[in-house]
């Protein structure tokens, strides 16, 4: 390398004098070398003034001006190799496409075949010439940029390149192919149907949402994905999308072949036919083990039970036990003219001939002294609960880890039936462990499908999340087909829980698949094709709604609560076709003994909402009927919180057609669950599509708007108050904002001059005596390399240093975090934010020993704050809250509930290189005697005067 082409870095990084610059150019003009150094310096720089605009960078060297003299010098072999500017160029040269998924770019649409090289080392991706990437960074065809950058295998830089290209749904198809690669498939999933509902028929998405899929371990809906593109008729894209139809088809078939096989071998088994053998031991350890204790009750004589010993020594060998070996010679040393009967009877169980009187048969199975198929017959027809002690006797006297698990396991359900989720919780976690040092897959799962509901219910999506995946894997690992499918199904409902419908859809279009042709296919249809129904109301589709419905086979079965929320949501919005199935519903449910007083809550609710439409006061007798039912329940019920928020949203919005906005805002403050504010005040609540907002001048005057209609996608905060309403709040010194999710920590939801706040309930108590004036700041934390974050500036303290804790470096642990915060009087947190889809977002410290490094809401809840203080979250996002009707769930509202009196927190982006000055701009005028909301407004109008559109118009205000 020449002395001259040391020089390059300070080039490009502008620190030469001028005259200096301009001799190198003419060295640069010359040198492919120094070139092809620039370009990689491009490829990693030339997108950082987009990085550091998001405030996530300190220190990006824009490189416009090299990137123009580049393209300048190397402009005559780019017009002789790329024609044109309007003519579609070819980004590719390599004879394979390196990465599965099709991109949109003109110059990259034609076909190749998809290979990569076996090495294990090096880069993978496609060595585009430098003047390809050079003209489009020139021509600002950030679109072409992106693509290159997806071709050499960088899409992080993609990503940045991407938010520069003019919004369109090839751009978006582009957008979730980066994140498909940065392991987001719920994302990617989200891009790609945004661009099918616009373009149903656009190859790449659909060719992408199959890459999707199949990531996602759902290759039958993957294959669906493949087949329609093939039917598109592309060259080469048609016959390769076919043959991946058809590969992905096969292993699924072969999956479901081999377990409704052995499903019927087994059941051949229990019925006194050929034992399974010891590949299906080996292969589905746990559904053997299960029909090998069914076939050992349903043996009628010695030689059926010593049949089962191959089998008995293979699943002992799994599980390094001797005990079914032990089982099944005791069994065949029985006397079985006392036996026979009571194995005959368990028998006819199996095969469902067993008639409806349950109880005469239990009797009859104890009295022919036969436990172990007593013990069988109560599980098989679910009795346990009925003959509790009983059960737990025969438990006991079987002394195997199985039936104890399985004994823990029936007493949580119990627990859940009553609503006791922290003690089923509890029995549930303590059955896990044991079942775990017993390697009893099979178990471990069932509990683990337990644990994923029970933590959906209680809206712990993170936990929830954690055991329907590894529970998924788990069942994957022993071959339980049946079972993953149940899996799929939980997923499903933590996706539509969380309003994920992409993904939602994504598992239940595999779960019916699947289910094609088997003996729970209309079980099955009955359940996808209801959530199904249940996502499209949501989203105000009631043609969808309705459609989906009607392909919801009833199966014979009685409704459920849910099947008449569905019809209860189609008849409000006006298809009175459905109209006789929700009386009728609403009539059987109310008429079952078993209905707990929760569900009943419920249907009071149901139907009030729809009865409310055409005679008020009965409707709004039913609503309140619902509320107090749902009072009354203990205050963890969370069926119970959510009948009481709907019931108050819809009474509100009956009291705003009543021209009552008094009456209004008192159902959202009880929403809200804070004293109605007397004067000041803005509240919001949304019921499905429809909004109302109430003021509260400073007179105590109140005015209210009824929007019947709120367009579907990303709320337009700037208009959800109308100007009338703002004009009657424009004397108050300060505005108390009262609103639930989906509106609560929203930004710009009042002018920049008006101070205000968000009003949250508390869990404030008064600050404790004698406690001194604390500031505990987290600063420079040192986040895990693997997720690849900028440092941020240094933070240096102001004038003020009295009573200063810091917290920094490796010792800015959660748990550190957690204890420093307890007597503090101010607390500032300046570090990453994280969007987090199960917690709303995180705060990202320092990693403990165990590897731990976010701070998230229900860690925070959980951890008095004595102090009573001010909260600042000078982190990107920290302000995002997730959309619970019931209950606010961010990180502001968790700080409130421990027992903050203030939080400052952002619903976007925060500029690394503003934030101290600007936060510190706001506790110093607090501290100096300054309400927060006028603090806030003040530096706020003080920043924008400078920089209108600043970051910190986003910065919220919770109280």
């Amino acid at each position: 390398m020449s002395s001259r082409c040391e020089d390059l870095e300070r080039f490009s990084d502008g620190e030469m004098p001028e005259a200096e610059a301009a001799s190198f150019q003419v060295h640069l003009a010359s040198c492919a070398r120094c070139q092809a150094r620039m370009l990689e310096l491009m490829h990693l720089d030339v997108l950082g003034q987009e990085v550091a605009a998001r405030g996530k960078s300190r220190r990006w060297v824009p490189l416009a001006l090299a990137a123009s003299l580049l393209a300048a010098v190397l402009g005559a072999a780019v017009a002789s190799r790329m024609g044109s500017p309007s003519s579609p160029a070819p980004l590719t040269v390599a004879l394979h496409r390196p990465i599965e998924a099709r991109l949109t770019h003109p110059g990259a649409r034609e076909h190749r075949r998809y290979g990569v090289e076996r090495a294990g080392e090096g880069a993978s991706g496609e060595a585009v010439p430098e003047d390809v990437l050079a003209r489009l960074i020139h021509d600002k065809d950030f679109h072409g940029v992106a693509t290159v950058y997806l071709l050499m295998g960088a899409p992080k830089l993609a990503a940045d390149a991407l938010a520069k290209a003019p919004p369109s749904p090839d751009v978006d198809c582009d957008r979730a192919v980066v994140a498909l690669l940065q392991g987001a498939p719920s994302e990617a999933l989200r891009l790609l149907e945004g661009v099918l509902s616009a373009q149903p028929q656009h190859a790449q998405a659909l060719w992408n949402r199959a890459l999707v899929l199949r990531e996602l371990q759902l290759p039958r809906a993957a294959a669906e994905a493949f087949s329609r593109v093939a039917t598109l008729t592309e060259p080469g894209w048609a016959a390769e999308a076919g043959e991946r139809a058809r590969e992905l088809r096969r292993e699924a078939d072969g999956l479901r072949q081999a377990w409704r096989e052995l499903d019927v071998r087994s059941l051949e088994m229990v019925k006194g036919g050929p034992a399974l053998l010891e590949e299906n031991a080996r292969r589905n350890p746990g559904f053997s083990r299960l029909r090998l204790y069914d076939a050992a009750r349903a043996a009628v004589s010695a030689d059926e039970a010593r049949r089962l010993l191959p089998l008995a020594r293979s699943l002992d060998r799994e599980y390094r036990t001797s005990v079914l070996e032990r089982y099944v010679q005791q069994l065949s040393q029985a006397d079985f003219r006392r036996r026979a009967p009571a194995a005959r009877d368990y028998r006819e169980l199996i095969s469902g001939n067993a008639g409806a009187d349950i109880e005469g048969l239990l009797t009859r199975l104890r009295a022919s002294g036969q436990e172990d198929i007593e013990l069988g017959a109560m599980l098989l027809t679910g009795s346990t609960s009925r003959h509790l002690e009983r059960y737990r006797t025969l438990v006991a006297r079987a002394s195997e880890p199985w039936f104890d698990i399985l004994a823990l396991h029936e007493q949580a359900k119990q627990m859940l039936q009553r609503d006791e989720y922290p003690e089923a919780e509890s029995v549930l976690l303590s059955a896990l462990s044991r079942c775990e040092q017993e390697r009893l897959d099979y178990r471990c799962a069932r509990l683990e499908l337990e644990l994923a509901g029970l933590y959906n219910t209680v809206h712990r999506i993170e936990e929830a999340l954690l055991h329907a995946r590894r529970g998924r894997e788990r069942v994957r690992r022993v071959h339980e087909w049946e079972l993953e499918q149940i899996f799929l199904q939980r997923l499903a409902q933590i996706a539509r829980f969380q309003e994920d419908f992409p993904l939602a859809r994504a598992y239940l279009e595999e779960v019916l698949l699947e289910g094609e042709g088997g003996k729970d296919a209309c079980t099955i249809a009955n359940y996808v094709h209801e959530t199904l129904a249940n996502m499209a109301l949501i989203r105000v589709d009631r043609e969808t709604g309705l459609r989906e419905l009607k392909q919801a086979p009833t199966c014979g079965a009685p409704p459920t609560p849910f099947r008449a929320a569905i019809l209860a949501d189609l008849v409000r919005l006006g298809s009175r076709e459905v109209e006789p199935e929700f009386w009728s519903a609403l009539s059987t449910l109310r008429a079952e003994r078993d209905t707990s007083e929760g569900t009943r809550s419920f249907l009071d609710y149901l139907e009030g909402r729809v009865v409310i439409e055409r005679d008020a006061a009965r409707g709004r007798q039913l609503l309140q009927e619902a509320i107090a039912r749902a009072e009354r329940l203990p205050e963890g019920h969370i069926q119970a919180r959510k009948t009481r928020v709907s019931s108050l949203a819809v009474l509100a919005l009956d009291a705003l057609r009543r021209q009552e906005p008094v009456g209004a805002l008192e159902a959202i403050s009880r929403v809200m669950e804070v004293p109605t504010p007397e004067r000041c005040a803005l509240g919001f609540v949304m019921d499905d599509e429809r909004l109302a907002v109430v003021a509260r001048d400073a007179q105590g005057r109140s005015m209210g708007h009824l929007q019947e209609r709120v367009p579907s996608g990303p709320l337009d905060t700037g208009k959800l108050v109308p100007e009338t309403l703002k004009a009657h709040l424009s004397a108050c010194p300060r505005v108390e904002v009262l609103a639930p999710a989906p509106i609560q920590g929203q930004p710009a939801l009042l002018p920049p001059e008006t101070a205000w706040s968000y009003r949250l309930k508390s869990g404030q108590a008064p600050k404790a005596a004698g406690l001194p004036e604390r500031r505990l700041v987290v600063h420079d934390v040192q986040a895990p390399s693997s997720l690849n974050l900028p440092l941020l500036g240094r933070w240096t303290p102001g004038s003020r240093t009295s009573g200063l804790v810091e917290l920094q470096g490796s010792e800015a642990t959660p748990s550190r975090v957690l204890d420093a915060m307890e007597d503090a009087t101010v607390i500032e947190l300046h570090v990453h934010g994280l969007v987090d889809w199960a917690e709303a977002s995180a705060l990202v410290l320092s990693p403990d020993r165990e590897g731990r490094f976010s701070l998230k809401a229900r860690e925070v809840r959980q951890r008095p704050l004595k102090g009573a203080p001010l909260v600042i979250l000078g982190a990107c996002d920290a302000a995002r809250t997730l959309p619970w009707k019931h209950q606010a769930w961010s990180l502001p509202a968790a700080f409130l509930e421990a027992g903050a009196h203030a939080v400052l927190a952002s619903t976007s982006r925060v500029q690394d290189a503003d934030a101290n000055a600007f936060f510190e701009a706001v506790r110093t005028r607090i501290q100096e005697g300054a309400a927060p909301a006028a603090a806030l407004r003040d530096a706020r109008l003080e920043w924008l005067s400078r920089e209108p559109r600043s970051w910190v118009r986003d910065v919220m205000l919770f109280e």
